[in-house]
């Protein structure tokens, strides 16, 4: 999709939530955006109305699912974790055999 398609496609996403209330709209990725809203009831409004919608999927943000920077620290966590368990297993187990 062109620069020129996706500025269209962003204009006429924050025009079909600002007939909520006041939203501001940030882009993360290419088909990802964040929308903040001012208050609780606007947040409830958006979530029921695209809640079946067939174009537009739209969750409540969480940190941990939601965020780039938490989903690799957390990737990287459990890589690690799954490493040295394998690790310490092969050593007991070659210490087993040789025993």
């Amino acid at each position: 999709m062109a620069n020129r398609d996706l500025y269209i496609v962003f204009m006429l996403v924050s025009f079909l939530l600002s007939s909520y209330g006041a939203v501001d709209i940030s882009k993360i990725s290419q088909n990802k955006a964040v929308v903040i809203v001012s208050n609780q009831i606007c947040a409830r409004r958006i979530l029921e109305a695209f809640q079946s919608h067939d174009k537009y999927a739209v969750v409540r943000y969480n940190p941990w699912r939601h965020s780039i920077l938490a989903n690799r620290i957390l990737w990287t966590g459990a890589i690690l974790s799954a490493g040295i368990c394998t690790l310490a297993l092969i050593r007991n187990v070659k210490k087993q055999l040789l025993s």
